[in-house]
Parts: C-alpha cells; structure tokens; sequence
C-alpha cells in the first residue's frame, strides 16, 4: 500500500508542476500586455 501511495503522490506533484507551469507562463504573458484571447484546450497546451 505504501508503494501506492507514493505512486499516486508521484502523480499529483506532476500535475502540480504542469499547472504550475502553465500558470508562470499565463503571468508572463499577463505581464508583457498580451491579453489576446486564445481558444486553447485547457489541458492541452496546443491551440486547437
């Protein structure tokens, strides 16, 4: 159980570092004034 459980730890630090990713590169742009609207799947970082 234990090795379960760390798997499943595992996984959720990885999501934790997509989003977390995802989100400097949101402020940077933010940052920078690009406001233009994108249609972007949001758990995809390829435009659609």
């Amino acid at each position: 159980m234990d090795k379960e459980v760390k798997e499943l730890f595992n996984q959720i630090n990885s999501q934790l570092q997509d989003i977390n990713s995802k989100l400097n590169r949101i402020e940077l742009q933010s940052s920078n004034g690009n406001y233009t609207y994108t249609d972007t799947d949001i758990n995809s970082d390829k435009k659609k």
